[in-house]
C-alpha cells in the first residue's frame, strides 16, 4: 500500500510601487518614494525591512510577469500581505502586491504601527466602533478633517482605508473641508465634505457652497461607500 503525502506550497505576496524594462525604472520610483516619505504625515505608520524599497528582477520572484525591473516594497505572506499592501497604498496609492509562488523573503515584510494613528488622536465615533459581535472598527482622525478613515481589525490590523474623493468644478479642484460623525446605522461612519469656489454676477464675488455626504460601513473586510448626489447652495455674495 502507497501512502499519499500532500505538500502545500508556501506563496507570498510581493509589494511592489513601480518600474519599467529598464533597471533605472525601478530606482527613479525608489527615489521619488524616498522623497514623497520624508514629508509624508503617516511615514511612520509603516516601517519598511532593512534594505527596502529595493530594486529587483521579476525574474527573481517566481510567478510574476518576467523581464521587468520592479521596485520591491516588502515581502510577505498570504495572511500579512494584504493588510501591508493596504498600509502602503496609504502612503503611496500606486502601490500594490501581487502573489509570487515563492515562499516569503526573509525579514522582508513591512510592520504596521495603528499605534501610529492613536497617538494622532484617530478615534470611532461611538456608534461606529465595533458591536459585541463585530470584530472590526471604522475609525477617522479626530472630526474627519484629514478625509482617511480606516477600517481596522480587533488586533488594529489595518484591512482597508477610504478616502475622501476630490470633489471639482468646471475647472478646478474645489476646496473642501471633510468632517466625520456616526452614522445613523450602527456600525457607520457618515463623512460630509463641505466645498466652496468663488463665482461671479452681477458685478458681484460670491462663494458658492457645495456639499457631498459619504455613509461608510465595512463589508467583507472592505470599506464599502455609499455616496449622495452633491447639492449646490445659494452662493453668498459681497461687493465689487
Amino acid at each position: 500500500m502507497f501512502a499519499i503525502v500532500a505538500t502545500v506550497l508556501a506563496g507570498s505576496q510581493v509589494l511592489i510601487g513601480g518600474g519599467g524594462a529598464k533597471p533605472e525604472d525601478a530606482q527613479r520610483w525608489i527615489d521619488g518614494f524616498n522623497q514623497r516619505m520624508a514629508a509624508a504625515k503617516l511615514a511612520k505608520l509603516v516601517k519598511l525591512a532593512d534594505g527596502f524599497p529595493r530594486a529587483m528582477k521579476s525574474d527573481e520572484l517566481p510567478g510574476l510577469k518576467p523581464g521587468l525591473h520592479i521596485a520591491v516594497l516588502g515581502s510577505c505572506s498570504d495572511d500579512e500581505g494584504p493588510g501591508r499592501a493596504a498600509a502602503l497604498r496609504l502612503l503611496d496609492a500606486g502601490t500594490y502586491a501581487r502573489a509570487s509562488t515563492a515562499a516569503p523573503l526573509t525579514n522582508a515584510c513591512p510592520t504596521v504601527d495603528t499605534g501610529a494613528f492613536k497617538a494622532a488622536g484617530y478615534w470611532a465615533p461611538p456608534r461606529a466602533a465595533a458591536g459585541p459581535k463585530q470584530t472590526w472598527s471604522l475609525v477617522t482622525a479626530k472630526d474627519g478633517s484629514d478625509g482617511t478613515v480606516l477600517l481596522l481589525a480587533e488586533n488594529d490590523v489595518l484591512l482597508d482605508f477610504w478616502r475622501v474623493p476630490e470633489l471639482h468644478d468646471d475647472t478646478h479642484p474645489l476646496s473642501c473641508s471633510p468632517s466625520a460623525t456616526a452614522g445613523k446605522q450602527k456600525g457607520t461612519l457618515a463623512v460630509e465634505q463641505d466645498c466652496q469656489h468663488d463665482v461671479q454676477g452681477n458685478g458681484a464675488y460670491c462663494t458658492a457652497h457645495v456639499t457631498q455626504l459619504t455613509v461608510l460601513k465595512a463589508d467583507k473586510g472592505k470599506v464599502k461607500a455609499s455616496t449622495a448626489d452633491e447639492v449646490e447652495h445659494d452662493p453668498v455674495c459681497g461687493g465689487e
